[in-house]
């Protein structure tokens, strides 16, 4: 391999070093030519050996189809929907914003609506002392901001109160899939799982 890679080098040096010669622009074309050919055969049967050997291929576990892709997302997202419900029983959320901040207002229905399709309870905590339509039962800030460390609304947390463990879950608006991703691999994923 790599003397026919060097070939192909010399080859291709000699051809623009002196582009006028034909023979040699010709003798790098020819190596040339038969470099792709054997890539292309090559390409051709490592697919025909995948084809015959699925523990070798990705595509079995990690479908690149169109339907296959669908499909992969809509079971990913069925199980991330079925782990987040469960966690509405030991965990909620806290939602730190400001009614002056035009992300927490944006964020705030899609909180809502997340929060009620999950089971999920939340805590909206007010930093500036003032409410929003979506969450009128909101609290001031009592402290907990800084001591959590919310630098940036909207800012949402993850609450055990069984373990007192509060976990930074995004900052920023989000959407709803979002949530959803973040929250089960913060919750149910080791790193790398995907």
């Amino acid at each position: 391999m790599q003397s026919y890679q060097k070939r192909l080098e010399d080859a291709r040096a000699l051809a623009v070093m002196h582009p006028k010669d034909e023979g040699k622009v010709k003798r790098y074309m020819a190596l040339q030519m038969e470099a792709m050919e054997r890539s292309g055969l090559f390409a051709d049967t490592w697919r025909r050996v995948l084809w015959g050997n699925p523990d070798l291929d990705t595509t079995v576990t990690h479908p690149v189809t169109t339907v296959g892709v669908a499909l992969e997302r809509d079971l990913k997202r069925a199980a991330q929907a079925d782990a987040v419900r469960a966690l509405g029983r030991t965990e909620g959320l806290f939602f730190f914003y400001q009614a002056s901040c035009p992300y927490c207002a944006a964020q705030a229905p899609i909180l809502l609506r997340f929060a009620r399709t999950y089971g999920l309870n939340v805590k909206a905590v007010s930093l500036d002392g003032s409410g929003l339509p979506e969450f009128p039962d909101a609290v001031p800030d009592n402290g907990l901001a800084r001591q959590i460390g919310v630098g940036v609304t909207p800012a949402i947390f993850m609450a055990n109160p069984r373990t007192r463990t509060i976990t930074p879950v995004a900052f920023g608006i989000q959407s709803e899939s979002e949530l959803l991703e973040r929250i089960h691999a913060l919750t149910q994923a080791r790193p790398g799982e995907f």
